[in-house]
């Protein structure tokens, strides 16, 4: 019996070893583990929603005119469709900043998850670290 080289399986380093990571992404546990972090950080954001509008945040709005330079154009549409659904009711926009919160902790659980495993491959596959 030879002793272990530490090399990666064949195939593991090329193009088709990436579908190791899409059964990483299809394990029901990764999605929970994610879950339950964006569900951590809206419940400890949650209380933002009973808040006013602050100085910053006022014209949001009250003003369907804000100059281009300010802000891009998908942010005019975003903010014209909160404008539409929410009117001047803080609570709308705190939501859906709430929301993103909560998208943006699931999405970068995700990239940490991917890039731990790569890492992992890494020396096996001779690539550098």
């Amino acid at each position: 019996m030879e002793p272990h080289s530490g090399r990666a399986p064949q195939g593991e380093c090329t193009p088709a070893g990436a579908l190791r990571f899409r059964t990483l992404l299809s394990d029901w546990r990764t999605w929970l583990a994610g879950a339950l972090l964006a569900a951590a950080v809206v419940a400890a954001l949650r209380p933002c929603l009973d808040n006013a509008l602050t100085r910053d945040d006022a014209g949001l709005s009250n003003d369907p005119r804000r100059p281009a330079i300010d802000y891009p154009p998908l942010a005019d549409v975003c903010r014209a469709a909160e404008r539409t659904l929410w009117g001047a009711n803080p609570r709308g926009y705190h939501a859906v900043s709430l929301a993103l919160h909560g998208l943006n902790t699931i999405l970068v659980y995700l990239l940490a998850v991917l890039l731990a495993a790569a890492a992992r491959r890494a020396p096996r596959c001779g690539w550098p670290e």
